[in-house]
């Protein structure tokens, strides 16, 4: 999950910071300001949002504001029951006491994966094998194809793919023909027919001779590196969907962009 933590608090940050870190797929970043916190926030899918306060502090006006309007989970960890009304009275969706943070972060923390699952229901996972994740379940494809032709419109970003970059890429050993084409649209139809099946039709789109995905419907760990590659380059593991050796050029672009900021940082 990608999560976010505000917070002044260092002992409480890395409190949770060390429960997190041992769930699968976290990806952490925290913040001590409030503007900077939205900005990464505005430049990534981030999922959920643990905001702390001391006893004195109160949510951040900006902040509470990109919660209301943005598809992200929030979890309040206070300092007193006023704080836990408040909270709830501008529509955070959980509280935890700072004295109870141990014994209540597990299980709050599944209810915040579970809500965020039903905001933003899919996930694309490229930083090793290419997986779709729905409601945290890995999606099973009816046809191999289907699934790499998503891939595809995975590392185009949205942009649209041609009946002939398909085959050039998918069906390369093959010269491009009707038969191509018909498996072409066999692959479209499989696709539309598995979101259609889970509601999610307006996701995958097609057209006379093209298809693309809507990115604002998902969230993508390739996504967030390219929309904020200094924040989120500890995201890469320098596996890049190992299942498709088109995806080599878009590999090595990204292994330029994390050395130069590797080199920054040095």
């Amino acid at each position: 999950m990608f999560t976010v933590i505000y917070g002044t608090d260092k002992n409480l940050i890395n409190n949770i910071r060390s429960y997190c870190d041992h769930q699968e797929n976290a990806y952490i970043t925290d913040f001590s300001d409030a503007e900077k916190c939205i900005a990464h926030m505005e430049k990534s899918n981030t999922e959920i949002l643990f905001i702390c306060l001391g006893e004195t502090d109160e949510i951040p006006v900006r902040l509470r504001e990109y919660t209301e309007n943005n598809p992200v989970v929030t979890c309040i960890v206070g300092s007193s029951e006023d704080q836990a009304i408040t909270a709830y009275r501008c529509g955070c969706d959980a509280f935890i006491l700072k004295e109870d943070l141990e014994k209540q972060l597990p299980r709050k923390r599944e209810d915040l994966i579970l809500l965020s699952q039903r905001i933003r229901p899919l996930r694309l996972i490229t930083f090793g094998s290419f997986e779709v994740l729905f409601k945290g379940r890995r999606m099973i494809f009816r046809s191999s194809k289907a699934k790499e032709l998503l891939a595809l419109c995975t590392d185009r970003r949205g942009q649209r793919i041609s009946i002939s970059e398909a085959a050039d890429k998918l069906w390369s050993d093959r010269p491009y023909d009707d038969r191509v084409k018909v498996l072409y649209r066999k692959a479209v139809m499989n696709l539309r027919s598995l979101f259609r099946e889970i509601g999610m039709e307006d996701f995958f789109i097609t057209g006379k001779g093209w298809c693309c995905i809507n990115t604002d419907m998902a969230s993508c760990d390739y996504f967030d590196l390219i929309d904020a590659p200094e924040e989120n380059a500890g995201l890469f593991k320098g596996i890049y969907m190992y299942d498709y050796s088109w995806a080599e050029t878009t590999l090595a672009a990204i292994e330029n962009t994390c050395r130069s900021i590797s080199r920054k940082e040095k």
